[in-house]
């Protein structure tokens, strides 16, 4: 078996599309970047794919620079995938370990093929056509009366159960990426949610353990994701993001994207209360309009609202 292997994750967001290749050394279980890429995304819309061209064209630019670095021609990848077609349920499986059709005083030690059974029961939901269960998350199991077990291999017991956290999302969704990645060059060897890989980047087991809620706020959209006890409580997407922000700015001080972008990144604040009324922002005008000015205060209350929503 080969000691090293060459590892691409892309995100493609709604406001960027970023790439990254890494060598991971199988040795001593360490990754080391090789490249990263990153180019300005304009194809797609809270996470949905809504210029296939656009799309592509940012994602071979992407590649290219992190291949560049890397020296290395990305043929596969797993991608990160987010929007408001994500939706998240928890639910639950259970089997029967007695191996015979009497039932022992004794129960049957739980195996690895009983793990994987009563995970796949707990995938027996009924879903639409159009959706799939993209991630099968499981937050503990319960071994006859004994719960909160988060490894059941080797216990004796006659009834397994599963909890899990069912991730789903739609297929034509997927679809789209699939053929931006196709048109791009590479394969797409696993869709992963956005909040779960954000969170096994940033997480420790202690925070996980003690129960932790990350958001994370993108350009279109907004990542949650849940942990309780270890396990995946929660996962989801809301469709509002920083964009939002810059288009109420733009609006609010009648001004340029650009510039609201730039208001936003530099004096921005998400409370008002935090605000130093006295200290005035210059915004230049556009098409041949006055320049006016703007307290910080005033800022921050453009952006607090959107923020409390």
């Amino acid at each position: 078996m080969e000691e090293k292997q060459i590892i691409s994750g892309i995100d493609i967001g709604t406001t960027k599309i970023a790439v990254v290749i890494a060598e991971w050394d199988k040795s001593d279980n360490t990754i080391n970047i090789m490249g990263v890429g990153e180019a300005p995304s304009d194809g797609l819309k809270k996470g949905i794919v809504v210029n296939m061209n656009k799309t592509v064209d940012s994602l071979t630019q992407a590649l290219s620079m992190a291949e560049h670095q890397a020296d290395v021609e990305v043929d596969c990848a797993f991608v990160g995938i987010t929007g408001d077609h994500i939706r998240g349920i928890n639910y639950s499986g259970v089997i029967t370990v007695s191996k015979g059709s009497n039932r022992q005083p004794v129960g049957q030690e739980i195996t690895q093929s009983d793990v994987q059974r009563v995970l796949d029961h707990a995938q027996s939901i009924n879903l639409s056509p159009d959706r799939r269960i993209l991630h099968v998350l499981s937050r503990d199991f319960k071994v006859d009366d004994r719960s909160g077990i988060k490894n059941p291999l080797g216990l004796a017991g006659h009834r397994l159960e599963a909890k899990v956290h069912l991730v789903t999302s739609a297929i034509n969704v997927e679809k789209d990426l699939h053929t931006c990645m196709e048109k791009a060059g590479v394969e797409v060897i696993e869709f992963v949610l956005e909040p779960l890989a954000s969170a096994h980047s940033v997480l420790d087991e202690n925070e996980r353990k003690l129960g932790v809620i990350l958001v994370d706020i993108g350009g279109g959209t907004t990542d949650v994701i849940v942990y309780h006890e270890g396990g995946v409580l929660h996962a989801g997407t809301v469709p509002l993001g920083g964009s939002n922000i810059t288009y109420d700015i733009a609006y609010g001080v009648q001004t340029t994207l650009e510039q609201a972008e730039q208001l936003k990144c530099q004096y921005g604040s998400a409370k008002s209360a935090l605000a130093d009324p006295e200290e005035n922002i210059n915004i230049t005008g556009t098409n041949g309009r006055e320049s006016k000015t703007i307290s910080r205060k005033d800022l921050a209350g453009i952006i607090e609202t959107r923020m409390d929503e």
